[in-house]
């Protein structure tokens, strides 16, 4: 986790190694992460925020991502409406779907 702050705040350290777009890859991902702490949950948002300036050059990119979250979505969706209401993996399907929105 360090790693992905100190690329977001260190940059030109780290850029050999992640391009923003590794970055705000793994932060998003983490975010269907169940078990984050609220305070680990703000750090990501702050960390992706302060990269905006790099989202806004490369709008097809942001595009393309936008469409695999609601892609993510869209599948949670559909798999918690094909299961019966007494399902056990109902309600973590659901919780997906919440952390997507949160």
């Amino acid at each position: 986790m360090h790693i992905v702050f100190s690329g977001t705040k260190w940059y030109f350290l780290t850029k050999q190694v992640f391009t923003h777009q590794d970055i705000v890859d793994i932060l998003i991902g983490w975010y269907l992460e169940p078990d984050l702490s609220d305070s680990l949950v703000t750090q990501m948002t702050n960390a992706l925020i302060s990269l905006n300036e790099y989202w806004k050059v490369n709008m097809h990119w942001c595009k393309v991502l936008t469409g695999q979250f609601l892609d993510d979505a869209d599948g949670f969706c559909s798999e918690c409406i094909s299961l019966p209401p007494a399902h056990p993996d109902l309600n973590t399907k659901l919780h997906k779907i919440t952390l997507l929105v949160r």
